[in-house]
């Protein structure tokens, strides 16, 4: 009976690393707009061809679907918010121009986003990991989203509530304004000018001492000049 057990237990574990182990490969199109969804692991690869290499666990079980241009990944409903050990790599030809990020879903990119305008969403506890060279950054995270970016940008216009979560220290800009509410922080870097508007204990850290700053805060809202 005990060796049945064990034989059990044994080809349990083959067929869980077998799944483990098996890579999906899926061609996507040509997209400008990215949404994540259900804990995936997205990273995304500039390169010659559109194509999703999927890993981990569940990798038949990922719905991607590109509809005009918007890209969506999701579990399939059976296996909707299980995708916390499945990996997908975007490889992507074209500018993305929108990177959405949700329900805990977390997007990267290690290379340099290098374009004129980008726009970054996270909301339900979504994670995006941004580096960039833009001309105009549009932030917008609310119920815990948390965005984290480096690089440069002229103009940057961040939006935060909910328990939202901005790191920007490290993205250099000259022209920065930011709208923060209900507990929520941002972190922002501008070199000459920023208006700042927070509410109801919400938090704004300012790096780079800019020139001029015009702030209003209400509701217990702060704002912090940081040297």
């Amino acid at each position: 009976m005990q060796h049945r057990i064990l034989l059990l237990v044994l080809i349990f574990f083959i067929g869980n690393l077998s799944a483990q182990d098996e890579t999906v490969t899926i061609k996507i199109g040509v997209f400008r707009e990215i949404k994540a969804f259900d804990g995936l692991a997205v990273n995304l690869i500039k390169s010659k061809e559109n194509k999703a290499v999927i890993s981990g666990t569940n990798t038949q079980d990922v719905n991607i679907v590109n509809n005009d241009g918007v890209l969506k990944l999701r579990m399939k409903l059976t296996k909707i918010f299980s995708g916390y050990r499945t990996f997908v790599d975007v490889h992507y030809t074209g500018e993305i121009v929108i990177i959405d990020v949700n329900e805990d879903a977390r997007i990267t990119s290690k290379e340099t986003m290098k374009q004129d305008v980008l726009e970054l969403k996270a909301q339900e506890g979504g994670e995006l990991v941004v580096n960039a060279e833009v001309e105009q950054l549009l932030i917008k995270t609310v119920t815990g989203g948390v965005i984290e970016t480096t690089g440069t940008s002229d103009l940057q216009d961040v939006a935060i509530n909910t328990g939202g979560v901005y790191e920007g220290k490290d993205l250099k800009t000259k022209f920065t304004t930011v709208n923060v509410n209900a507990g929520s922080r941002a972190e922002i870097y501008a070199s000459d000018y920023v208006k700042a508007t927070v509410k109801a204990g919400g938090e704004v850290l300012v790096y780079g001492d800019p020139a001029k700053m015009e702030e209003k805060t209400v509701f217990g809202g702060t704002v912090k000049r940081v040297q």
